[in-house]
């Protein structure tokens, strides 16, 4: 993220960037900025001598991250004031960004 921030200092910063990944390891050097996913692994197997992949409808968690990182967007103005392991609780509207480390 650095490399984005220092090409781009007056559009991205920590405040405005979220890091989206299934490997807590990789948020090493941006930690505040790291949210974890579900790791998404589709099954390849051979049909008729071809590799088709998994059933990408099966890969719900996509389409709630989508909402989440509008509504972070819309809502938030500084990301590094918002708790991202509720993330789940703000989609499914048990729980509000209050731009405080934590929630409503």
């Amino acid at each position: 993220l650095q490399i984005i921030w220092s090409k781009f200092p007056k559009v991205w910063d920590a405040s405005n960037t979220i890091h989206l990944d299934d490997l807590s390891r990789n948020f090493a050097l941006n930690i505040e900025n790291g949210l974890k996913v579900t790791g998404f692994y589709r099954k390849k197997k051979k049909s008729g001598g071809r590799t088709v992949g998994g059933n990408p409808n099966k890969d719900v968690e996509l389409v709630g991250l989508i909402g989440y990182c509008t509504k972070l967007a819309k809502e938030v103005n500084d990301f590094r004031d918002v708790d991202f392991k509720y993330w789940k609780d703000v989609v499914n509207g048990t729980k509000g960004f209050d731009d405080k480390k934590g929630m409503n």
